[in-house]
Order: structure tokens, then sequence, then C-alpha cells
């Protein structure tokens, strides 16, 4: 059926979570201590928990 990979795929990564580049995580963790969602010695998975 139509959208059946996309939804088992999205299941799938509801439990295993996603894979990003270390350069993507570290420019996530700026973004989020300059807009406050992250204190300045927080952590990204700070906010994942």
């Amino acid at each position: 059926m139509p959208g059946e990979i996309e939804a088992r795929l999205i299941e799938e990564r509801k439990i295993t979570g996603l894979d990003f580049s270390d350069a993507l995580e570290a420019e996530l963790q700026d973004l989020a201590k300059q807009s406050g969602a992250l204190s300045s010695d927080g952590a990204l998975s700070d906010l994942l928990a």
C-alpha cells in the first residue's frame, strides 16, 4: 500500500532514533545555547532526555 514503507520507517526511527553527523550535532548544540534552550555548559543530550 502507498505509504507503508514510510510508516514503517517512522515507527522504527521512533525506537532507534536518527543518526546525524558530529558537525550537525555541534551546530544544533550551538543554536540551542544561542536561543537559550540550553545553558552554556549544557549538552544537546540534556534536551533529548
